[in-house]
């Protein structure tokens, strides 16, 4: 890092810097101040995964991702984004826990989530913390571009970086890909949740954090909600917010979103106005590191989510607890997924600040009414994004470059395919098909030069149908098309059956940073037939 101290000070004062990278280059300045004589070799190393997955990836995933997405242990933060997200969101939510997760060697996104694909940062942990007042109401920071009313949802959403500090949720035709509306929103920091009538993004400000509603046929604001931050203090003047939002979860009437602070909402769809909320009595804040909460899923009346190492379930009407189980305590679990009355949720090794960095990570299933582990799988290095279920399998790729599918019933091994990189984003699994991307950049220690490719696999043996070699990163499959992001602000799809570039599209502004690199956000992706 001493041999990087000018580019730091470009990013750290330069006018054309954004505000979240420069939190990052000050709270790693910090962080290295602290470590600087253990952990030389394995800063200079986690430097360099920065800088090449910030340039070869999306910026979805950015210090507040996890958009983005999804989260790099949400980072599930893609620093959710690319993809947690976060974007790294993105967001820097992939780029960080990986690059934090590196440093130790230290998103996720979660990345991740950056979010956002799909995509957490590095903080000091040192004082205490302070929390904001809920509040709910009708119209907003935020404006749209409305066109005429359309009948019917169907159509490509997405979100876009239109300004370093604003984005916009825009809705597309599916045959043309002309914007119908375009609703600017802030900065975003999750993906988004279509429904029949609205589609539902976390975001935030300097202070605070959101829900927005959006109507879904014309982009007009139904209603918006302030659910405050809480801050975790750094050395000097610096915070880090905990009140970042995962992707909010629409159900019986009522959304659902919980923060990194561990506390989870109800929310009444129609007003915004808060029903209920629930405190996991723990934060996403671990050993010096912030990581992503886990987004919510709803089924049958019950709530199931997660932060750090704890599951949770809550009933969906009162938001009165049902069970709680820990996993192993240096685990962060990614988003519990429901299927045939189990819980099924996979989990990456926290970040070591001090001490070796072990590459450990799982697949859990529980009991969706008890709360019982029916089976632990030990996988062969971190998995920083959510599995996948279908047809009686889990399917989940890792940071140790495989696919692997698994018997839901009993978490044994069915088959596992080797790739030429590190996986972020979740597998996506449509008619006997598993797409899933390979990153092709540097791991921890080592250097891969494999480029970042799309496996398209046999859900029942895992034989390669075909690959290709894209930085996109698969989002959705319909119609035998599927819709990919990919930095910078690139809206991409590919024919399902071979794997050939179909069409593509750019969104949002051309954000040039300090350098003249194009650091515009990789879009979120949902496609409504």
């Amino acid at each position: 890092m001493d041999n990087n101290d000018d580019q730091y000070q470009e990013i750290d004062s330069g006018p054309h810097s954004l505000p979240e990278e420069r939190q990052l280059f000050q709270s790693l300045s910090l962080y290295y101040q602290s470590y600087a004589d253990q952990n030389r070799e394995s800063l200079e190393a986690a430097w360099q995964r920065i800088q090449q997955r910030q340039f070869s990836r999306t910026t979805k995933n950015n210090l507040q991702e996890e958009m983005h997405t999804e989260r790099i242990i949400s980072m599930q933060s893609r620093v959710q984004q690319k993809k947690d997200r976060s974007r790294w969101q993105r967001p820097v939510s992939q780029l960080i826990a990986v690059a934090l997760i590196g440093i130790i060697v230290g998103s996720l996104a979660i990345v991740l989530n950056l979010s956002s694909h799909k995509r957490s940062h590095i903080t000091q942990h040192n004082s205490t913390s302070t929390a904001g007042s809920p509040s709910a109401s009708t119209g907003s920071p935020s404006a749209s571009t409305r066109p005429p009313q359309v009948e019917q949802p169907s159509g490509i959403y997405i979100t876009s970086e239109e300004t370093a500090n604003q984005f916009a949720v825009s809705r597309l035709d599916k045959t043309t890909h002309a914007i119908i509306w375009k609703h600017l929103v802030g900065s975003i920091n999750s993906k988004l949740t279509v429904t029949s009538d609205a589609v539902y993004v976390s975001g935030y400000d300097q202070t605070n954090a959101y829900v927005f509603a959006l109507n879904v046929k014309d982009g007009s604001e139904r209603w918006h909600v302030q659910l405050g931050s809480l801050n975790v203090g750094l050395p000097g003047s610096f915070s880090e917010p905990l009140g970042f939002l995962t992707r909010p979860a629409e159900a019986g009437g009522s959304v659902y979103v919980q923060q990194r602070s561990g506390k989870l909402f109800s929310l009444d769809a129609q007003t915004g106005q808060i029903n209920w909320s629930y405190d996991a009595q723990k934060i996403a804040f671990y050993d010096g590191t912030i990581y992503d909460p886990a987004s919510v899923s709803v089924v049958n009346g019950v709530v199931y989510s997660g932060v750090l190492n704890l599951l949770f379930a809550v009933d969906a009407k009162s938001g009165k607890q049902l069970w709680r189980q820990e996993v192993e305590s240096d685990q962060i679990v990614t988003s519990p997924v429901v299927d045939n009355k189990m819980v099924y949720l996979a989990s990456a090794s926290a970040s070591k600040h001090v001490g070796g960095q072990k590459l450990t990570g799982y697949v859990y299933a529980f009991g969706a009414q008890d709360g019982q582990k029916r089976w632990t799988h030990a996988a062969d290095s971190w998995i920083l994004s959510d599995p996948v279920v279908a047809n009686g399998r889990v399917y989940y790729g890792s940071y140790g470059f495989t696919v692997t599918a698994l018997d839901a019933a009993t978490g044994k091994d069915i088959w596992n395919y080797p790739l030429g990189g590190e996986v972020f984003a979740s597998p996506i699994v449509d008619n006997g098909v598993v797409y899933v991307q390979a990153e092709g950049n540097a791991t921890p220690g080592k250097q891969n030069t494999a480029p970042s490719e799309v496996f398209a696999l046999k859900a029942e043996d895992g034989a390669l149908i075909w690959k290709q070699q894209t930085g996109s990163t698969p989002e959705a499959v319909q119609d035998g098309i599927i819709y990919s992001s990919d930095f910078p602000r690139t809206l991409a799809t590919f024919n399902a059956s071979d794997g050939s570039m179909n069409w593509t599209i750019q969104v949002g502004a051309d954000l040039l940073d300090k350098l003249n690199n194009h650091v515009g956000s990789a879009p979120e992706i949902v496609v409504i037939p």
